[in-house]
C-alpha cells in the first residue's frame, strides 16, 4: 500500500532494487513499477487504532499528496508533528508545484521551521532543499 490523498485507487509504484528508501510515484529512479492500492494516512491511522504525535515524511516530491492524505487531523486541530524533506527538484520530477506542500501546511495554520536551524519558515522556500518541522506552534 502506499499513502496518498485518494484512498483506494491503484497506482504505479517505482523502486529501484539497488537504491532502497528511493520509492516514488514516479519514474525518478527507475523506469520499473509494481501497481500499489493506495490509502489516505488519517483513514489508516484511524482504521488501525493508532494515535501519532509525530510524523515523518520522505516521499521524493510527493510531500503534498501525503500532507493532504492527513485533512481530517488538520480539520480537527489535532496535535501532530509533521518533519518533511523539501527538495525543489524532487517536487519538480513529480510534476507538483514546487512549495505546494508547505503553502498547504501553512494555509491549515502549521508553523513551519527549519529542522535545524529553527529559523521559521513564513512563505515557502522555493529552491534548494530542507528538513522541514511542521507543528501547531
Amino acid at each position: 500500500m502506499a499513502i496518498h490523498e485518494n484512498g483506494g485507487i491503484h497506482l504505479p509504484f517505482y523502486s529501484p532494487l539497488e537504491k532502497n528508501g528511493k520509492g516514488s510515484f514516479a519514474p525518478v529512479f527507475t523506469s520499473v513499477s509494481e501497481e500499489v492500492k493506495t490509502v489516505r494516512l488519517d483513514d489508516f491511522i484511524i482504521d488501525n487504532n493508532l494515535t501519532p504525535n509525530i510524523i515523518k515524511i520522505d516521499v521524493e516530491g510527493f510531500e503534498y499528496v501525503v500532507s493532504k492524505s492527513l485533512k481530517k487531523f488538520f480539520d480537527l486541530g489535532l496535535q501532530i508533528q509533521i518533519i518533511f524533506e523539501f527538495g525543489d527538484w524532487s517536487e519538480q520530477a513529480a510534476g507538483i508545484e514546487v512549495g505546494s506542500a508547505q503553502q498547504y501546511l501553512l494555509d491549515k495554520k502549521l508553523v513551519l521551521e527549519d529542522f535545524y536551524s529553527k529559523k521559521p519558515i513564513l512563505t515557502p522556500i522555493l529552491k534548494g532543499s530542507s528538513m522541514i518541522l511542521a507543528n501547531r506552534g
